[in-house]
């Protein structure tokens, strides 16, 4: 019975493409075409949510849907839900959880930074690693709004991790016990020998020009001569930090970068 019902929806759904499809006349303009795929896109949706044969969440499936939207821009481009931008949000204001930051390519969990004297840094784990499973469970194929619910938790509670890297023979696992993370944009600035200072930006949050302030400021009472900036594995973060941080090295009047789109609001030197 349940098959026989999930082929008659299954008709039903193509009855509703063709349908619409077939009501489309090609010669008109381009915005009535865009109105009539929004209307293709609201029938599909509803027949989905009061028909299918088992019951659907609606928010799920439109979030899936602007999802394979984003897929066709480039790789740069990313839509994340509330949720995941709190999730988001947090990697560069501080939490308590494993100490990494992530991304999922491929339908799973890669390592794009690893916060210097987290957890995960302690026990070895590397950007570019990839985390298959959690607590016993696959991670292959998680949501993104998903993986800070299992990875984040009370500092001294564990997590059991499994992970697989480009030239291991086979995945190995790990117990990572949870910490708070005081997130820094600036682990290190120290001098290396005398005169030569270094300062390392793992990654541009709100505070990363204050801290950088604060660090020359340090190194200069010190007797600061030449400086080596090491921006390697910076996870990134916010645009206008970035640009701050080059402003106090690169004299005034010179462009440093630049944003366009199609709308006024983008175009900013």
């Amino acid at each position: 019975m349940k098959k026989r019902s999930k082929i008659i929806v299954a008709c039903a759904l193509i009855f509703v493409f063709f349908w619409a499809e077939g009501s489309s006349n090609y010669g008109i303009s381009q915005t009535k075409n865009l109105y009539q795929k929004i209307q293709v896109f609201n029938a599909v949706l509803n027949t989905i949510e009061s028909v299918y044969v088992e019951e659907v969440n609606p928010t799920s499936l439109i979030d899936d849907a602007i999802r394979g939207m984003i897929k066709n821009l480039d790789p740069h481009t990313t839509y994340l839900t509330a949720e995941e931008f709190k999730n988001w949000s947090k990697t560069y204001q501080g939490y308590s959880g494993i100490g990494i930051s992530f991304d999922i390519i491929k339908n799973k969990i890669t390592i794009m930074s690893v916060m210097e004297g987290g957890p995960s840094h302690k026990l070895g784990l590397l950007p570019g690693d990839r985390i298959i499973e959690i607590n016993g469970e696959s991670a292959i194929g998680i949501k993104r709004n998903d993986v800070p619910k299992k990875l984040m938790g009370p500092p001294g509670t564990t997590v059991r991790v499994t992970v697989e890297r480009q030239g291991w023979d086979k995945p190995k696992e790990f117990t990572i016990v949870r910490q708070k993370i005081e997130v820094e944009s600036i682990p290190q600035a120290t001098f290396l020998r005398p005169g030569l200072g270094y300062i390392r930006i793992a990654r541009f949050s709100r505070t990363t020009g204050h801290e950088l302030e604060t660090a020359l400021t340090n190194l200069e009472a010190q007797g600061l001569e030449k400086l080596i900036l090491d921006l390697r594995g910076n996870s990134g973060g916010y645009l206008q930090m970035a640009v701050e941080v080059t402003n106090k090295f690169i004299p005034g009047g010179k462009m440093i970068v630049y944003t366009k789109g199609r709308i006024p609001a983008a175009y900013r030197e």
